[in-house]
């Protein structure tokens, strides 16, 4: 007893202190307990395999699905324009409905689902996400009181109160009393929150972001005009022909920039819309979306020609392909080499978009620009190829971080099936009558999420766990 107290006492200091990180205080103190006897090996490894620990993975991937796909930004847009700039009302309206959420999902799952929009809000206000998180933490403990389901202890209470032969509590028993609770402790927590975190800000910046945004090389190389999308129609003559027979570029002097197709309806949770770069053997089909680039005019003549049908302008998506910018060095063998034989489309599949040499913008005419060191192009291609192409040292620079530009591009095609499937899991969670443990409803909500492209790849949904957290609590 008094080594498990001296062990105890120990791994509380070093947590307080904070010099060593979190899980490997645990860690050691999960080894000085082995090493003493205390437990046995089984006893000490088996919070890894705990349904606690396996649910926190399982919801850090939901919480990151919800990110990815845009449905936390969507909720903290709809938050700010609710509280109207007020950031007292704010706070007051992301209080409630963590409240409101943690009276039907466990603490655990509260935190997963908030904690994006949480995140989301801070970014946008400029504010340390510290100042929002620590009141979500009590705020979701709070609503946990609302109702019998709301957290573990009232289960055990109702478990207790049945055993001894007496009224079992009806759902909504602890309501009056959490209530109470709820707006004490929302009205302690504003002016707490204050005084305590009002002073943090949010960084500016960090060795991760370096380089443009994409939304900034859009603006720069003035995309959003130099590009057209098209609808392909039924009636259109270009259908069933492939790119090399159409030869675009000789006969109307424009090019195929990207190809969105509708993938084969074989479910609802399948990816609908797939983007990809066009290839000479790329065959054109009807309700295809083709995006063009090239002069006004000789793209008017074009979509009258084939009978295609102009979109609205509504911004350029990275879904499937990016765009980056590269630096020529001036011992490239791409120096005085014409655009159209550097090889850049047929050995690295991707499009140049645009030149820029000194402080001018070289955006038509491109296959015959010939190119010189120092020259920046804007390349446009899958994520995949854009990362082969940093890994290319001998010609070419990549400027900025293309890897981490990828995971920041939000899948916003997809919040809707991320918004099924969560709704899914808490109903699996709230729900006596759906035979489903919590802890299963986690698995597969997970699952879904990367089963149906909600993430660019399986490693973005393993990137979205905290391992620090899930080793703490395990060990």
């Amino acid at each position: 007893m008094i080594t498990t107290l001296v062990i105890l006492a120990i791994s509380v200091t070093m947590f307080i202190i904070g010099r060593v990180r979190s899980d490997v205080v645990a860690v050691c103190a999960m080894a000085a307990l082995l090493i003493f006897g205390i437990l046995t090996p089984a006893e000490a490894l088996a919070g890894f395999s705990s349904t606690v620990v396996i649910m926190m993975v399982g919801l850090f991937v939901v919480g990151g699905a919800i990110f990815q796909t845009g449905l936390a930004k969507a909720a903290s847009h709809r938050i700010m324009a609710l509280a109207g700039g007020n950031d007292t009302f704010m706070f007051l309206l992301v209080m409630f409905a963590t409240a409101i959420i943690g009276a039907f999902v466990s603490n655990t799952g509260t935190i997963a689902l908030m904690m994006p929009v949480v995140v989301s809000v801070a970014t946008q206000k400029g504010m340390h996400p510290g100042r929002m998180l620590m009141p979500l933490a009590f705020a979701s403990s709070m609503g946990g009181m609302l109702t019998l389901i709301g957290t573990p202890p009232n289960l055990v209470i109702q478990e207790a109160l049945t055993q001894a032969g007496e009224t079992p509590l009806t759902f909504f028993s602890f309501t009056p009393v959490g209530l109470i609770i709820v707006v004490i402790g929302v009205l302690l927590m504003l002016p707490l929150s204050r005084m305590f975190l009002g002073k943090r800000k949010q960084k500016d910046g960090d060795a991760a972001n370096k380089g443009k945004t994409l939304d900034q090389l859009v603006e720069e190389y003035n995309l959003q005009h130099q590009l057209r999308r098209y609808h392909i129609t039924p009636q259109s003559p270009i259908t069933g022909q492939t790119l090399a027979e159409l030869d675009l570029r000789n006969r109307f002097g424009v090019s195929v920039m990207e190809i969105r197709r509708k993938a084969a309806r074989s479910g609802r949770f399948i990816r609908n819309v797939k983007q990809s770069m066009p290839m000479p053997d790329s065959m054109m089909q009807a309700e295809d979306i083709i995006y063009i680039s090239g002069d006004n005019e000789q793209m008017d003549r074009f979509a009258k020609d084939m009978k295609l049908e102009q979109l609205d302008d509504t911004g350029i998506d990275f879904y499937d392909l990016g765009i980056a910018e590269l630096v020529l060095m001036p011992t490239s063998q791409l120096n005085g080499a014409r655009l159209k034989t550097s090889g850049l489309r047929e050995h690295y599949n991707v499009n140049v978009l645009g030149i820029r040499r000194s402080h001018n913008y070289i955006l038509n005419d491109l296959s015959e620009e010939k190119l010189h060191a120092g020259d920046v192009l804007l390349v446009q291609g899958s994520w995949t190829n854009i990362g082969q192409l940093a890994g290319e040292n001998e010609d070419w620079v990549v400027l900025g971080q293309p890897k981490e530009q990828a995971q920041k591009v939000i899948l916003t095609n997809k919040a809707p099936i991320a918004g099924a499937i969560m709704v899914l899991m808490v109903a699996m969670m709230m729900f006596d009558f759906i035979p489903i443990a919590p802890v299963t409803a986690v698995i597969i909500a997970g699952l879904l999420m990367v089963l149906t492209g909600c993430f660019r790849n399986v490693e973005a949904a393993y990137k979205t766990i905290n391992w620090e957290s899930v080793v703490l609590i395990a060990a």
